[in-house]
């Protein structure tokens, strides 16, 4: 099991998505198409255990806001 990322705008979905492989924790390694590891992708959490960012390349992505679908919550 892993994760899965895709960078958007894709022409081409099926072919652009990445496969994370986890290594432990919030610690991934991106893999390619041949199987190996590659970069690691680190997730990092706020102190209520959410993700609110992810590190690749030593560069961060901060967590985007979330958008309202105009539905109310069901609870």
């Amino acid at each position: 099991m892993g994760l899965a990322a895709l960078w958007l705008p894709s022409t081409d979905p099926a072919e652009d998505i990445e496969v994370l492989k986890p290594k432990g924790g919030d610690l991934f390694r991106r893999l390619r198409a041949d199987g190996s590891e590659a970069d690691e992708v680190r997730f990092e959490r706020d102190n209520a255990g959410r993700v609110y960012r992810f590190v690749e390349f030593s560069n961060a992505h901060d967590r985007l806001a979330e958008v309202s679908s105009g539905e109310p919550n069901k609870q």
